[in-house]
């Protein structure tokens, strides 16, 4: 097995610089730890380190004209640590204010028209929207701001007596742990948009304070 290992000590040292023990193993086909004598036998200081340190003028070269992804690839480690590496020497490029304009990465033009076209339905409005759905955002917003709305919700504020029905909380009441005055919340028991004929009934309200209004909420979507 030893055999199979026996790599100059200049070589071992150039390879120790960037790459762990089971990384070099894996090459030559060895485990790790015939690895570490072999540096033990050169006099090669072994030392707990990173996986991935390599010398900052090493990664700022290679930095220049390869991408994250390449550099990653290239010593077998995940383009987040590069990352890291990357920041942690403030290392830029020299010549590009933005590693997409680097040699070598070039878009054709039928990649920058599918580019073009993916921004454009990412920001379109109105029917080129894929997420269109008839107009009907704009319905449920006049909706909620009709006078039957306002109607709804004062007489509903009316039958609770303006507090709120699950703690008991006074509209208009000043919070002791904050000192900011309640506003009283009006709920929809029936879904506003589900049950469009039930919008209006004061029947279908609860009253509550902002916080369990909140409460409300996440227990439905728990």
């Amino acid at each position: 097995m030893a055999s199979k290992f026996n790599p100059t000590k200049q070589e071992l040292q150039e390879q120790y610089q960037f790459y762990s023990c089971q990384a070099i193993g894996e090459k030559y086909g060895v485990c790790a730890e015939i690895v570490r004598r072999k540096l033990h036998e050169y006099g090669i200081a072994v030392a707990k380190r990173r996986s991935f340190d390599p010398p900052k003028d090493v990664l700022e070269s290679l930095y220049q004209t390869k991408s994250m992804r390449e550099i990653a690839a290239h010593f077998g480690v995940g383009e987040t640590v590069v990352f890291k590496r990357i920041k942690e020497h403030g290392i830029e490029l020299k010549e590009h204010t933005n590693h997409r304009l680097k040699p070598g990465r070039v878009f054709s033009e039928e990649h920058k028209q599918n580019i073009r076209k993916s921004l454009i339905a990412r920001v379109a409005y109105g029917e080129k929207n894929p997420n269109w759905k008839g107009g009907l955002t704009e319905i449920n917003r006049r909706a909620r701001g009709s006078w039957q709305a306002r109607d709804w919700k004062q007489q509903s504020l009316a039958r609770a007596g303006f507090k709120c029905e699950k703690c008991g909380v006074d509209n208009g009441q000043v919070c002791e742990c904050c000192g900011v005055k309640i506003t009283l919340h009006v709920h929809h028991i029936k879904s506003f948009a589900k049950y469009p004929d039930e919008r209006y009934d004061p029947n279908n309200s609860s009253v509550m304070c902002p916080k369990c209004h909140r409460a409300e909420h996440q227990m439905k979507i728990g």
